[in-house]
């Protein structure tokens, strides 16, 4: 978790979010109590109560932390340049903004797994405050340039659908399954991403 969160808390307060969110990843929700929270953090069990009645009102601090942290990162994408020669550099911050949101908590992303394998309803609360924010976002700006005729006349939806699942199915792939053993270079892998989607890979007529 972002220390940058946290760092005004208590520090029984830190341990205790930390330890959480590293078991809640490795156990899920329903497989992690509050006495393994406790050993893990090195605090008393009535600590956690004190500051969180319930486990679900930690798991939903959280969920809550993690929303905060990164409500900056989607407005970092508001107001785009429309012009052909804006939307690499439009595509590659979206790209940015979730690549660095796995690296710097790939634990979060493990719980959030975790946590949609359960059927958690707080897992939807982080889906629709962010993921569903930064689809918006594009699908927007995806309709924006079909309405200059800069893209193709398909669906804004299903385009941006489609570019997030590139970024995200390279993500989950490579921080729970840990497949990519070439340890490609992170800006070939946004750049070479963009230019499959926008350009695709059959090579064009001469």
């Amino acid at each position: 978790m972002s220390m940058d969160n946290v760092r005004e808390f208590p520090i029984g307060k830190q341990k205790i979010l930390t330890a959480a969110k590293k078991l809640f990843a490795q156990n899920g929700f329903e497989g992690t109590t509050t006495r393994m929270i406790a050993q893990y953090a090195h605090v008393n069990e009535a600590l956690i109560y004190r500051y969180y009645p319930t486990k679900k009102d930690l798991y939903l601090e959280i969920i809550r932390l993690k929303i905060e942290e990164l409500s900056s990162l989607t407005e970092n994408l508001a107001n785009p340049e429309h012009d052909p020669e804006s939307i690499p550099q439009f595509l590659k911050n979206i790209a940015l903004q979730l690549f660095s949101s796995v690296k710097n908590d790939p634990d979060f992303l493990r719980l959030l797994y975790y946590s949609a394998l359960e059927h958690h309803e707080l897992s939807k609360m982080f889906c629709d405050c962010f993921v569903l924010e930064i689809r918006k976002k594009l699908e927007g700006y995806v309709s924006q340039l079909i309405e200059r005729n800069i893209f193709k006349r398909l669906n804004p939806y299903l385009i941006s659908i489609a570019f997030i699942g590139i970024i995200s199915h390279y993500l989950v792939t490579n921080t729970l399954f840990e497949l990519d053993d070439r340890q490609v270079d992170e800006t070939a892998v946004i750049d070479n991403f963009i230019e499959i989607f926008l350009n695709g890979v059959v090579q064009g007529e001469n």
